[in-house]
């Protein structure tokens, strides 16, 4: 996973909503033994129109600090 990082890389979601979320809602990544964690996406969805395509774009940087083992990978 490690190269994810060193090159820049994105996770990339293409998505519509039929309504806003009502609870949380979560990126997860399980790259292995001791290398999990997720990431709130609730906020992010929040912001997105209800009924049109959209595009959200997660940096892997972000899970370097919430993924136990990320870097490990």
């Amino acid at each position: 996973m490690s190269r994810y990082l060193e090159s820049g890389g994105t996770l990339d979601l293409k998505l519509r909503l039929d309504e806003k979320p009502s609870g949380e809602v979560q990126a997860s990544v399980d790259c292995g033994s001791d290398c999990a964690g997720s990431l709130s996406l609730l906020e992010s969805l929040q912001q997105i129109p209800v009924n049109e395509w959209a595009e959200m774009s997660i940096d892997t940087l972000v899970f370097r600090q919430t993924v136990r083992g990320f870097l490990a990978g």
